[in-house]
């Protein structure tokens, strides 16, 4: 089974994915990753600095599952931007994922609720 976890920022997937996703991993089942935003906001640094250090996080963080998909959407712009779901639905549809893993509808960030569209 294809399985993709899809997190708003870099370090959403490992937070809140990567116990389940190493169950399914382990079970022979083949693990994507993809981080919607580029995390630029979430930190003491901001912009480009902090985007480039979150995103090598990430990659060293899920190494063990996959090579983590950026798509590098600007933090904190998620949500009703069609330009955005575009881009979002184009790289699903690369994947054609028997399974999303993705954030609630009822998630305390904007970011992470505007993901939780693709998890219907």
């Amino acid at each position: 089974m294809k399985i993709l976890a899809l997190g708003a920022h870099p370090d959403d997937i490992e937070i809140f994915m990567y116990g389940l996703l190493s169950i399914y991993k382990k079970k022979g089942n083949q693990i994507f990753t993809m981080v919607a935003t580029d995390g630029s906001k979430g930190g003491f640094l901001e912009g480009e600095l902090l985007s480039k250090k979150r995103e090598k996080e990430a990659i060293a963080g899920l190494k063990k599952l996959s090579k983590p998909i950026f798509l590098n959407i600007p933090d904190g712009e998620l949500g009703e931007d069609l330009e955005h779901r575009k881009i979002i639905k184009e790289n699903i549809l690369k994947i054609m994922p028997d399974l999303i893993i993705t954030h609630s509808k009822n998630d305390y960030h904007s970011d992470h609720r505007s993901l939780s569209f693709f998890n219907k």
